[in-house]
């Protein structure tokens, strides 16, 4: 009988999971009067329950078997609960009692979902973990549908997709971030079907979520998020190469030595830069060659200046 309540609160748990990752992109900020707080909604509310619960199956129910020593033992982890320990001792002697104590509960409540949960759930199958994923991202293709229709009526320039994926997310930059996080896989396994065995209509659906993605990560007009879609593939390069980390260590350290090496020619070839990501029908070229616009792209010179002080 206990074993049948274990089975039916872990398939309950599991849901609950899943629910949240296809809420978080469509949550939206909401103004709580009552404790003078905003609150991601439903996304946070959800996080919360599934902190608690997380909490119920390790402390009431004993599932020790969620984690184990070399999780605990681990360099991150030691970090992460060096982390807590450090804002718990901030939050005691806080000289605003309340924002310290909403902080704290915030930060406890990401870091058991988003790290011990999370793990417990790549622990019992990597398969489901990536089935999060997934899920998330066919949720985000709702918000890219209405940034998308948004677009449309501002222009699909930079400053039309500024903030067109508001309120679901602050700005473009935020946006493309999510986007730029699960594109890697929906592009492995729309290519690799057989190996990540997907066949029939999840193939089709599959496909026409990656054209989504990738659509709305180039309409993002993020120059960051191409930059790390760049460093993404280059990586994967090496790796198919059979780079090695200690290869990997020598290009970075040899990368870093020729920039300083060469900081003078490189500074005043910045300084006759002149392409400007910000004006009126800026498109890829302008914002990729604008990466190196030190003088009058104010995007640029805001980051130094924010930077340098």
């Amino acid at each position: 009988m206990l074993n049948t309540e274990t089975q039916k609160f872990k398939l309950s748990s599991s849901s609950l999971f899943a629910l949240m990752v296809v809420m978080l992109p469509l949550s939206l900020k909401i103004f709580l009067p009552i404790i003078s707080t905003v609150i991601i909604f439903p996304g946070e509310l959800l996080i919360g329950i599934l902190g608690l619960l997380f909490l119920y199956k390790l402390i009431i129910l004993k599932e020790y078997t969620l984690l184990d020593k070399h999780f605990l033992k681990h360099p991150i982890t030691i970090i992460i609960l060096l982390y807590l320990f450090i804002n718990i001792l901030s939050a005691l002697f806080s000289t605003m009692h309340l924002v310290s104590l909403k902080a704290l509960i915030v930060k406890c409540c990401y870091i058991i979902v988003f790290y011990f949960f999370t793990y417990s759930i790549i622990k019992s199958s990597i398969q489901n973990f990536t089935e999060m994923i997934r899920l998330y991202g066919f949720a985000l293709v709702l918000v890219i549908i209405y940034a998308f229709l948004n677009q449309s009526q501002l222009g699909f320039d930079r400053m039309g997709a500024g903030f067109a994926c508001n309120p679901f997310y602050n700005d473009h930059t935020i946006f493309s971030a999510a986007i730029v996080f699960i594109l890697p896989l929906f592009l492995a396994q729309s290519l690799y079907t057989k190996t990540f065995h997907i066949t029939g209509s999840k193939k089709i659906l599959l496909f026409i979520v990656t054209l989504f993605l990738l659509a709305g990560f180039y309409f993002s007009f993020c120059r960051a998020s191409w930059l790390s879609a760049l460093g993404i593939i280059l990586l994967l390069l090496l790796i198919l190469l059979g780079l090695r980390f200690k290869g990997l260590i020598l290009i970075l350290i040899s990368a870093i030595s020729i920039l300083i090496i060469c900081r003078e020619p490189l500074y005043n070839f910045m300084k006759l830069n002149k392409s400007d990501s910000n004006k009126t029908g800026a498109g890829l070229y302008e914002h990729v060659t604008s990466l190196t616009n030190i003088t009058n792209d104010y995007s640029n010179t805001e980051r130094l200046n924010r930077w340098y002080s």
